[in-house]
């Protein structure tokens, strides 16, 4: 089975037949941009659902591990509108990354690097969706993927002395009702993540070796990302994780 067959193999469902040829060929080209493989690692097997439903607060990826009552092994939820096709990919990008990942890692210590990776995902997608998947599959409507990034953009362009460690050292993970502060946090280091990588993903397929990865020894999140570095396989993987550790620890080597 080739990426086209999983795709096309992938359940659906709350989408009318035009909505799910749309939701298609987005996973399609998150697929192409990100160089997620569905045939390797840990995700190898694993069933994926596609859900549409407005009526979610939030959309979220969930695993089989936590719902044994679901019938696949992972279901994406969407609350996106079925004509707002830049919410709709920004809103994939970002649970299809979990997905990718297996909603690793577990350990809430370093839940802030997931959510900033999916977070970052959402604007690279947004960018770099082909132009000729614009103007085939959304002819017409092809300029509601920039608007949607450049809002986006805006909203969470940092201030230039606000730098990523201090982001880092601003909030503390182990608060509840620190959750939308953490969510500005984490969106304003996406931006920095995208700014860093100068809107391009070489190196981007390090992000599924994550779930392969064991932390017994309770590491900080700087030896999180060290260890993720020294596990990757090719020098592109290596420069990717390289930039983030330098841009969240400037003083690593």
């Amino acid at each position: 089975m080739d990426k086209d067959s999983w795709v096309s193999q992938t359940q659906i469902n709350n989408a009318s037949q035009e909505t799910e040829r749309v939701i298609r060929a987005l996973v399609s080209e998150i697929l192409r941009i990100f160089d997620y493989d569905p045939f390797s690692g840990f995700i190898q097997g694993k069933s994926l659902s596609i859900v549409l439903d407005i009526s979610l607060p939030c959309p979220q990826c969930c695993s089989k591990t936590h719902n044994k009552a679901q019938k696949f092994d992972y279901i994406v939820y969407l609350n996106s509108t079925p004509d707002k096709h830049g919410q709709m990919l920004y809103q994939l990008a970002h649970e299809m990354t979990h997905f990718f990942m297996c909603n690793s890692p577990d350990d809430e210590k370093y839940r802030w690097i997931a959510e900033v990776l999916c977070a970052s995902a959402s604007l690279f997608a947004l960018k770099n969706l082909s132009p000729d998947v614009k103007s085939s599959i959304f002819k017409g409507n092809e300029s509601c993927f920039d608007k949607y990034l450049q809002n986006h953009l805006i909203q969470y362009d940092p201030d230039k002395t606000n730098t990523p460690n201090k982001l880092l050292l601003a909030y503390s993970d182990t608060l509840e009702d620190q959750y939308c502060e953490r969510r500005f946090r984490n969106n304003r280091l996406a931006f920095w993540i995208y700014e860093e990588m100068e809107h391009k993903t070489q190196g981007w397929s390090a992000v599924p070796i994550i779930v392969q990865m064991s932390f017994r020894d309770n590491p900080s999140s700087k030896g999180f990302l060290e260890r993720w570095r020294s596990s990757c396989i090719t020098d592109e993987q290596r420069t990717f994780v390289s930039k983030l550790i330098n841009l969240f620890y400037p003083t690593a080597r």
